[in-house]
């Protein structure tokens, strides 16, 4: 989990019944009383610790080697 601003940033994963693999997701939810803003699908797995924010952006490291970048240019 990552604090950046007024928002909270984590990552994880929840398991479907219906299929025999995780996916990842990342979440943000609000720094001041904790209410869900978004869910977003991952491809892949987030690496454990595998978030940094820095420069305006947020670095979310996933299992399969590849490093998403997101914030604005």
């Amino acid at each position: 989990m990552l604090r950046a601003g007024d928002t909270l940033f984590a990552t994880g994963t929840r398991r479907f019944k219906e299929r025999p693999y995780f996916k990842g997701y990342l979440w943000t939810h609000s720094a001041e009383d904790g209410s869900q803003k978004t869910e977003t699908a991952l491809d892949a797995l987030p690496a454990y610790e595998g978030l940094v924010a820095a420069a305006g952006r947020i670095y979310l490291t996933l299992q399969d080697s590849r490093l998403l970048c997101l914030g604005t240019k």
